[in-house]
């Protein structure tokens, strides 16, 4: 392991989990999470999270303790790439070298980083490569309703269909928008 990661180690393993992080993102982030990422490069008991070479009671957490709860940065700013309908269809999650595609009120999501949820044979895969927007608003998964037609929803469908657009939105990178004429 490399010096600045051993001291990275180190200083989370003395300090609190705040303090630590704010350290390491200065001095850092990316290495930490190189180092963090990959367990084969670090001693930790990966059931408990604690080094087990460490004997100090207050340099590490309990383990009845739950982690800290990860906060994942905020996706790439939206782009305004047109997309086509034929092209988004592609993006099912069925066709190797495409990515996966949702599309929402006519913006189109990448959400090829979770496959377990939208990967093919998943329970949300019915999402993919076509704007869904009405299944979303009904909260269905029937392939008939992943159309992208509103017009239909009642005022709290709507409105669960803009909280799925606010999850999707913190979420995942918006790629670009549906040709104006395959909305």
């Amino acid at each position: 392991m490399s010096s600045i990661l051993i001291q990275a180690r180190q200083y989370l393993l003395e300090h609190s989990f705040e303090v630590a992080t704010s350290v390491i993102t200065v001095a850092g982030f990316g290495l930490y999470l190189t180092w963090w990422k990959h367990d084969e490069d670090r001693d930790l008991d990966p059931e408990l999270d604690v080094d087990p070479d460490v004997k100090s009671k207050d340099s590490q957490p309990a383990a009845t303790e739950k982690p800290a709860k990860v906060v994942r940065p905020p996706p790439p700013p939206p782009k305004d790439d047109l997309i086509t309908a034929d092209y988004l269809a592609q993006c099912d999650g069925h066709n190797p070298g495409f990515p996966i595609y949702v599309a929402i009120r006519g913006e189109v999501f990448d959400v090829s980083n979770n496959r377990d949820a939208y990967g093919p044979g998943k329970g949300y895969n019915v999402f993919c490569g076509k704007d869904s927007s009405k299944a979303l608003g009904k909260s269905s998964l029937k392939p008939e309703d992943c159309v992208p037609d509103i017009s239909e929803l009642t005022e709290t469908e709507l409105q669960t269909l803009d909280q799925w657009y606010a999850f999707f939105s913190k979420r995942y990178p918006i790629v670009g928008k549906l040709s104006a004429e395959e909305k």
